[in-house]
């Protein structure tokens, strides 16, 4: 199970590095590709800190995205009402996006953080330069919240990947290290006892064995 959990961790961390420059919620998908680890794991190294620390970088991500994307859009002389638009109108172009494969996404989302914001404004103030402005600002705000986030999945990955580590070492730590002998391909020699060795002193049939010239076999 720990190989399945290996993959299905390293297959959150990728997918949702990718889904976040789309708008879409990759901190949540690798979230959930390391509470899915844990689970497949037993729960050996991700303990509650761990998904504590994962859940809360992924709140803080989204935090950011909703106050950079206010902040930029008022920056860029925008109101309240433009920073809700970039909002709503970011998600909505994320999810609609444009014919365009993998990257038709990002541009649906910057495309509609624009006019979201432009729109909001521009039924705010009736003022076409102050709508654009706010549109520009939240584009920016669009770049600038991504950038974060991907920042900070890349902070969840490595927390994920040590863990991974942890594991990996624990289990070597638990194998038994073979014997040279097998190491080299041949068995390993036990050591001999001291009782099937001969006393070094001893002479006890060997005396008896050495015939001394011209002793007759009488004379033994």
């Amino acid at each position: 199970m720990e190989t399945a959990g290996v993959i299905l961790l390293i297959a959150g961390i990728l997918g949702g590095l990718i889904l976040i420059p789309l708008g879409l919620p990759g901190l949540w998908v690798m979230v959930a590709g390391v509470l899915g680890y844990g689970w497949l794991t037993d729960f050996r190294n991700v303990g509650v800190e761990t998904i504590a620390l994962v859940v809360g970088l992924a709140f803080v991500g989204e935090i950011l995205e909703a106050w950079i994307g206010f902040r930029f859009a008022r920056r860029y002389g925008g109101s309240r009402a433009a920073g809700w638009g970039a909002l709503i109108g970011g998600i909505a172009g994320a999810m609609v996006g444009v014919p365009i494969p993998i990257i038709g996404s990002v541009i649906g989302a910057f495309a509609g953080s624009f006019l979201g914001a432009a729109v909001f404004e521009y039924a705010r103030q009736q003022r076409a330069e102050v709508a654009a402005r706010a549109g520009w600002g939240a584009v920016l705000g669009r770049a600038v919240a991504a950038a974060a986030k991907m920042a900070l999945g890349v902070v969840i990955g490595v927390v994920a990947l040590l863990r991974v580590g942890r594991l990996v070492a624990a289990v070597d730590e638990a194998q038994p290290l073979p014997r040279l002998g097998h190491l080299r391909g041949r068995p390993s020699r036990e050591p001999v006892h001291a009782a099937h060795r001969p006393h070094a002193g001893s002479t006890h049939g060997v005396s008896s064995r050495i015939k001394c010239p011209g002793q007759s076999p009488a004379g033994r």
